[in-house]
């Protein structure tokens, strides 16, 4: 499709109607397979969300904290529809529904419906794409910027229009609000791209950098005005890179690739149909220029993401969520090659996608409801029990600390935190306490504790199932339990094994006079 024919399309009216509908769809996927939260750095951009709604700026050190451009957009969407778990999602569910409708929008504008409906739905029904849709973190939001960037410098290289190359280095900009590292990372990857395109005077380039620059140099007058330190989000990101250096990341180039081509469950048969999708077009005579750039758009983004080497002189570190940066445009390619395929085929590959894509999405969820259900539990308990002195370890402690701030039924919470040293003192004074073990998520923690110890301290009270927390799962566990089949029965095992947590057991710690 040529580039005039493309702007007609652009308006049209039916195209846009049907966006609308994507967005809606993709907004309900979510929200059916909406996880919680987690009780990692979900709590900190939550609390960082609701201190801004109850007029607190106070700018901290801590990175998560200070992304605000996940806890603002946050904020405003808590102010409007109120402090819950779900309120404080909407941003990622918002972000990630948002850029299923762009790539949907510009597929049916650069290859027709057909393309537009296969790149969607992949997206759509991605796995890792679905789960951090329901997640509060970065990383939705993180992808939307990332994706518009390329797309609106797609359109303004053909447009020739100044405004959109504007446009462009302001969504690039905005990248720097949400994760700083990575919008250095996406400025390397957009290099090729403006190389390639002959068109880009240095004009235009210099336009671009200053909308980027921009909105960077906003968010430097923002923290000067509330922290009196321009780069206090700079150094903040340095001294956190130094802190937590001793975290293991992987930096094996093989990493992304094990996770397309073997470690399915988060991105299911999405790599390999890219893979074809390229291997036929390479071999096909047709060629097609916005096809070509969305390829290198995909690869300029994996190939920095692989390859960047750090100051230190080894490799950037790779995480599972990082693969939300570059799935979009694997959806193109991918949406351009089934939209050329036998109908039979298609339907045939896309019922496959479909089916196993709705699957992993469910364990996605459960994995994340099954592990923090525990926490859950002894928060909801500790609530009931405001005379227990509770000692528990840092999930259940987290959820404890959080809960009571969107959870009308759980108003109070008086889980405090496995220290051994206060623990040891406390025996010491002969007080009363009690310890909740949660086995699911104990070795999570960076505990001094073992559990052995705490048990060789204590008698076990009571013990409690969380299994309420994962009801669908233990009905669908206990259905294929009582099953004739052996397969099916092993199944049901699997599922009990891998997804109903343990119970956690109230422990009364004894003290000398006890003894």
């Amino acid at each position: 499709m040529k580039s005039e024919e493309v702007l007609d399309e652009i308006v049209s009216s039916n195209i846009l109607l049907s966006t609308l509908v994507v967005f809606i769809v993709s907004a309900s996927v979510r929200m059916f397979f909406f996880t919680g939260f987690f009780g990692s750095d979900d709590f900190t951009y939550f609390n960082a969300a609701n201190a801004i709604v109850d007029g607190n700026l106070e700018v901290g050190n801590y990175i998560g904290g200070i992304r605000y451009g996940v806890n603002l957009p946050m904020a405003a969407l808590m102010k409007v529809f109120g402090t819950s778990e779900f309120s404080s999602n909407l941003w990622s569910l918002i972000s990630s529904s948002l850029e299923v409708s762009i790539i949907y929008y510009m597929a049916a504008c650069w290859w027709g419906r057909r393309a537009a409906v296969s790149a969607a739905i992949l997206l759509m029904l991605l796995p890792i794409h679905v789960h951090f849709g329901g997640r509060i973190m970065a990383d939705a939001p993180l992808a939307l910027f990332i994706t518009t960037s390329f797309i609106m410098f797609r359109i303004a290289t053909y447009r020739f229009n100044s405004n959109l190359y504007f446009l462009t280095g302001c969504a690039l900009g905005t990248i720097f609000w949400v994760k700083a590292i990575v919008a250095v990372l996406v400025h390397l990857a957009f290099i090729p791209n403006i190389i390639r395109m002959m068109r880009n005077t240095p004009k235009n380039i210099f336009i671009m950098a200053l909308g980027s620059g921009l909105l960077v140099g906003g968010n430097c007058l923002f923290f000067w005005y509330f922290q009196g330190d321009p780069f206090h989000l700079v150094r903040s990101v340095l001294a956190a890179t130094s802190k937590y250096g001793y975290l293991s990341f992987e930096d094996s180039p093989l990493y992304y690739p094990l996770y397309l081509f073997v470690k399915l469950y988060h991105t299911w048969l999405l790599g390999y149909l890219f893979a074809f999708s390229l291997i036929v077009y390479f071999f096909r005579k047709e060629r097609d220029a916005n096809f070509n750039y969305v390829v290198l758009w995909c690869l300029s983004l994996i190939i920095v993401f692989t390859f960047f080497v750090l100051p230190s002189g080894g490799l950037i570190a790779k995480q599972v969520n990082y693969m939300l940066i570059f799935v979009a445009p694997m959806t193109l390619v991918s949406g351009y090659f089934l939209s050329k395929i036998n109908r039979r085929i298609y339907f045939f590959v896309m019922m496959i996608y479909v089916s196993g894509s709705l699957v992993l999405s469910y364990l996605e969820q459960i994995n994340i409801r099954s592990f923090t259900a525990n926490a859950r539990s002894i928060a909801s308990y500790s609530s009931l029990n405001p005379g227990m002195k509770i000692f528990s370890s840092t999930l259940p402690y987290r959820f404890s600390s959080n809960l009571p701030k969107y959870d009308k039924e759980i108003d109070f919470s008086n889980v405090e935190y496995l220290d051994k040293k206060v623990v040891m003192s406390a025996m010491d004074n002969g007080e009363s306490f009690y310890v909740a073990i949660d086995p699911v998520s104990f070795s999570w923690s960076r505990e001094d504790f073992t559990i052995d110890e705490i048990k060789s301290l204590s008698v076990l009270v009571e013990s409690h199932s969380a299994s309420s927390e994962v009801r669908s799962i233990a009905k669908f566990s206990n259905f294929m339990d009582q099953s004739d089949n052996e397969f099916f029965r092993r199944i049901g095992d699997f599922i009990t094994n891998r997804f109903i947590p343990q119970s956690w057991g109230l422990y009364r710690i004894s003290t000398g006079d006890e003894n």
